[in-house]
């Protein structure tokens, strides 16, 4: 790195810190010593539910206070020949909230994806399986999600400390999955 961080960097770093630490103590607080296979997931499932719900409310709430960036409309006979500026704004609008959503949702999913291995090692102790969590869902695929997400999220972590972040608000429109 070239310089100090910004502090639009550092509200980034300090969030995905927080968010490594934050998950595993709440999922230690919820889930009993020595849980069933099922109350493992219970406790995952409930914590994720509500990351969902806050990433969801949080991206919602950024991409609106940034709505004017998409909702100007030229008039019409601008609206022919679009300028490459206002077609770009949505792409090079930097936010230090949304790099923060951004790193939340990184530090989840690195350590829902651990979970997700102590989850399958629990289940095959109790069960003697291997390859399903409850409702059949194959948590390889699952954890291969996690890990590809958490790679993804985490290169652009990697670019946001450097200042050379790139189209923050299109990826937090992706957050909005979390609300499926």
């Amino acid at each position: 790195m070239t310089g100090p961080l910004t502090p639009i960097a550092r509200s980034a770093q300090l969030t995905l810190l927080a968010s490594l630490f934050a998950y595993p103590l709440l999922f230690h607080f919820v889930t009993p010593s020595k849980p069933t296979p099922a109350r493992f997931s219970q406790s995952r499932e409930a914590i994720s539910a509500a990351h969902c719900t806050l990433v969801t409310v949080l991206s919602l709430h950024e991409l609106h206070r940034n709505s004017a960036l998409w909702t100007s409309h030229p008039p019409p006979a601008a609206a022919a020949t679009p300028s490459p500026a206002s077609s770009s704004t949505l792409i090079t609008t930097r936010s230090a909230f949304a790099n923060a959503i951004t790193a939340l949702e990184t530090g989840y999913l690195i350590q829902d994806a651990v979970i997700l291995l102590l989850g399958a090692r629990l289940r095959v102790k109790a069960k003697g399986t291997t390859g399903r969590l409850a409702k059949e869902i194959n948590w390889r695929v699952l954890g291969w999600h996690h890990a590809g997400l958490s790679a993804a999220l985490g290169v652009l972590q990697w670019y946001i400390a450097r200042g050379r972040e790139k189209g923050i608000l299109v990826i937090v429109m992706l957050l909005l999955m979390n609300a499926s």
